[in-house]
């Protein structure tokens, strides 16, 4: 019953330095309107681009070296750690691809927004790719180094009947200071949790995707909070769909998407207080990009 609207507007700039295999990039960033976000108490709300404030964001900024032909590579700066774990091929862009937070990224990663850190990727075959990430987990640049958010990803791109297909698996640690739900005076407690992404083309157009994260469910974070201000925590996560390209009927530059998926709620989470109404959260999206 309900139409709201937002905007945002992107500038990036990239630079190569060629002759010692370097890349400089910075990203800027602002917007108007919370959309439907203020109005809706959700685990993964809708609209992973609302940014209410009219101001002007340096994103990122980053220099990255690489060695050894690209099999190494360093990033260091000011990083979003979606761009380097977690990815997704068909889901994982809200400007382009689906624009709920739950297809974007899982939500049961703690990635802290857009802050310092440093990357390491290494390629031993061009069907094998290594990272790991270290990054100031409050993401205020404040004693940087004492609450810090680690992640290690490995991802396998096989051609799958010579079509190609990425499939990751993450692990990650979160130094923050967690609450225990069932122990409250234990304040001083980390979270971690693994995920699994994967994309897969089956014919020219068509590529399936899908999505699944557990983390420890026994802590939440004071600081992550439902719009309405709920502390909440989640155990599990999942999601999957369809990207067909428009070559299907003449318009080759144009995608259509189409995904389900489900936030649920940490089982501690549901123990610790018998009236919450901790149901499962289901999500349904379709876009099509002209």
């Amino acid at each position: 019953d309900r139409t709201d609207a937002s905007y945002s507007a992107d500038i990036t700039l990239a630079k190569e330095f060629e002759s010692i295999d370097g890349r400089a990039f910075v990203h800027l960033e602002a917007g108007t309107g919370d959309g439907l976000e203020d109005n809706l108490a959700l685990y993964s709300n809708v609209n992973r681009d609302a940014d209410n404030d009219n101001e002007v964001h340096l994103t990122e900024v980053w220099y990255e070296q690489g060695a050894c032909h690209d099999r190494l590579a360093l990033t260091f700066g000011k990083l979003d750690p979606t761009v380097f774990f977690d990815t997704n091929e068909a889901a994982n862009d809200e400007t382009t691809q689906f624009l709920g937070r739950i297809f974007r990224n899982n939500p049961t990663v703690e990635f802290p927004d857009n802050t310092l850190g440093v990357r390491f990727a290494y390629m031993p075959k061009k069907c094998v790719e290594f990272n790991v990430g270290f990054f100031d987990a409050n993401a205020d640049c404040e004693k940087v180094g004492d609450d810090a958010f680690c992640a290690g990803q490995v991802t396998f791109k096989p051609e799958v009947f010579g079509r190609q297909g990425n499939y990751r698996i993450l692990g990650w640690y979160n130094d923050l200071p967690h609450t225990s739900w069932l122990t409250p005076t234990n304040d001083k407690e980390p979270a971690f949790g693994f995920a699994l992404s994967f994309d897969q083309m089956v014919t020219e157009e068509v590529m399936l995707f899908c999505r699944y994260g557990w983390q420890d469910p026994r802590v939440y974070n004071p600081s992550l909070t439902t719009t309405g201000d709920r502390i909440f925590s989640l155990e599990q996560s999942w999601s999957a769909g369809v990207q067909v390209e428009g070559g299907l009927w003449g318009r080759q530059k144009d995608v259509l998407g189409f995904a389900v998926g489900q936030a649920m709620a940490s089982g501690d989470y549901k123990k610790s207080n018998s009236a919450l109404a901790a149901k499962s959260e289901g999500h349904l999206e379709a876009y099509y990009n002209i």
